[in-house]
């Protein structure tokens, strides 16, 4: 099965699906909308949605689930705090059959530097320097995650000056670049956000609401728009 990063260097754009809830019926929702990639998260606080997302033990049939109904890549955010990240529950992802991470580079601990079980989607946040760009080159991230928006501007329309924040980033790494709804993107955006040269799209609670019906309504879109776009 091809990785996220073979997916994000071999199409135009890969729609990946960020779960506001590790439910059944929201991981069915996004399956049934045909995405290319799905994530999910446990330990962590997750402002977007405003969802507390439990343990690995709490959340462990969802994700088994979610590996036996879906025959895309699957990632997750493993915590939100460098403590809550272990080796063990890592071991225990790769098991179930997870094929990446998506975490910030300030909540990543030290040591998944050198840890390459799965892939390493690393979020940088919106208090990155230019300098961060060439340390991220260099590193052992598979992919970036531009998380670069100030919360105080989360549901917010997408403009150019984002674009050209965007355009920054894939010209200062060589790793793929994955965008999160952080704003409110919406079909018409993404051409101008394919031009940015960025790899995935990654559609969140703030475009997709919370409910499997809006999920699949809005990924359903999403997937259709982008596929528009390739032919």
């Amino acid at each position: 099965m091809p990785t996220l990063h073979d997916r994000l260097t071999s199409k135009s754009l890969t729609l990946i699906a960020s779960l506001p809830s590790n439910h059944e019926d929201v991981i069915q929702a996004a399956i049934d909308a045909e995405v290319d990639v799905i994530k999910v998260h446990m330990n962590v606080e997750h402002r977007a949605s405003g969802n507390w997302f439990g343990t690995l033990a709490e959340n462990e049939r969802a994700f088994t689930f979610l590996r036996k109904h879906f025959n895309g890549p699957i990632g997750i955010v493993p915590g939100d705090a460098p403590e809550k990240v272990t080796k063990k529950e890592l071991d225990q992802l790769q098991e179930i059959g997870f094929d990446f991470l998506s975490i910030y580079a300030h909540t990543a601990p030290a040591w998944l530097a050198a840890d390459n079980q799965l892939e390493k989607m690393i979020a940088l946040s919106n208090h990155y320097r230019q300098a961060d760009l060439e340390a991220f080159k260099q590193s052992s991230a598979d992919i970036l995650e531009a998380s670069i928006m100030n919360s105080e501007t989360y549901g917010q329309r997408l403009t150019m000056n984002d674009l050209y924040h965007y355009q920054e980033l894939v010209a200062g790494v060589s790793q793929p670049v994955v965008v999160p709804t952080q704003k409110n993107i919406l079909i018409e955006d993404i051409q101008a956000l394919q031009a940015t040269g960025i790899s995935g799209l990654m559609a969140g609670a703030i475009v997709t609401g919370k409910t499997p019906e809006t999920i699949y309504e809005s990924l359903k879109t999403f997937k259709e728009a982008i596929e528009t776009e390739r032919m």
